[in-house]
């Protein structure tokens, strides 16, 4: 699967089939566009009111998200079935509708808003509810010529020599 470089604003809208997000990289200096400025700055926003339908899950797998302000909320995901609209109370099916792994976000000063039963993004993935490699979050902002990088890495094949 390719991967790529977005500086904009990410939302997931709620529709009858899966949308994965794999191997981006997903930059929000401040909120100055305009979904930032309506729904703050956040890796995944679902557009919709609830989670997926089971089985239809959204993924959100190996990408890099540089939040530009110490608190934003990682994921503005709801903790609601789209069926029922009873809260999901387990990792398992939350793992249904959203699946999410091996993430990197970078964050002023490291601290998270949570989202759901969860205080914190780091209490989420501390409580099992990812899938393989846990995301991490840092403190640790990539300068520009990291960023950069990270996009070479991501948009140029290897070089054959």
């Amino acid at each position: 699967m390719e991967g790529s470089l977005s500086t904009s604003f990410m939302c997931m809208h709620h529709q009858t089939h899966p949308q994965p997000s794999f191997q981006k990289i997903l930059n929000f200096p401040s909120c100055t566009d305009v979904y930032s400025s309506v729904y703050g700055s956040r890796c995944v926003c679902i557009g919709a009111q609830y989670l997926p339908v089971a089985g239809f899950q959204e993924s959100y797998i190996n990408n890099t998200c540089i939040l530009g302000e110490a608190n934003d909320e990682v994921f503005g995901i709801p903790f609601q079935d789209a069926y029922t609209h009873k809260d999901v109370q387990t990792a398992a099916e939350f793992q249904e509708r959203f699946i999410s792994s091996g993430n990197s976000i970078f964050i002023p000063g490291g601290s998270t808003r949570g989202f759901g039963p969860f205080k914190t993004f780091q209490d989420f993935v501390a409580s099992g509810y990812e899938v393989g490699t846990p995301s991490t979050v840092s403190a640790n902002i990539p300068s520009a010529d990291e960023i950069i990088a990270m996009g070479k890495a991501i948009l140029m094949p290897p070089s054959s020599n």
